[in-house]
Parts: structure tokens; C-alpha cells; sequence
């Protein structure tokens, strides 16, 4: 986990830099087009199987997204 935090570790490198991996989930169909008031619901039992997720805002506007963690009282 600490990897995924530290800008100089590789594997943040390639999961926060590397155009050419998204290029890649992209091309294998990994890529989920949302439009406004969309809803995407990924399930996470715990820290090793959490669903990972990218958000790209595409044009020339800022886009805005959120992500929230949901859990059982």
C-alpha cells in the first residue's frame, strides 16, 4: 500500500503516469464511458480485493467525480 503512495515508487508511476497502461485497459474493454448523474457501484470486501478505479475528465472543462466508501454499521 505504501507503493501506491510514494510518487517515487514504480508501481505509482505506472498506475499515475503511464499513458500507455490505460491505452492498454482501454483496448481490452476495461473502460466504462459515464455520462452526468451516472452511478457506478464497484464491490470491495477488503483491502485485497478492492476494486481499483481511474477517472479521466475528457475535453477541455475540468470534470468532477466522486468516490465514497459505504459501509455496514
Amino acid at each position: 500500500m505504501a507503493a501506491l503512495a510514494d510518487p517515487d515508487e514504480q508501481l505509482w508511476r505506472v498506475l499515475n503516469r503511464d499513458p500507455a497502461l490505460t491505452g492498454r485497459l482501454v483496448e481490452r474493454g476495461a473502460c466504462h464511458l459515464l455520462h452526468p448523474g451516472d452511478v457506478l457501484v464497484l464491490a470491495s470486501r477488503g483491502g485485497a480485493t478492492s476494486t481499483w478505479h481511474s477517472v479521466f475528465a475528457l475535453g477541455r472543462q475540468p470534470g468532477l467525480s466522486h468516490s465514497y466508501g459505504i459501509f455496514a454499521e
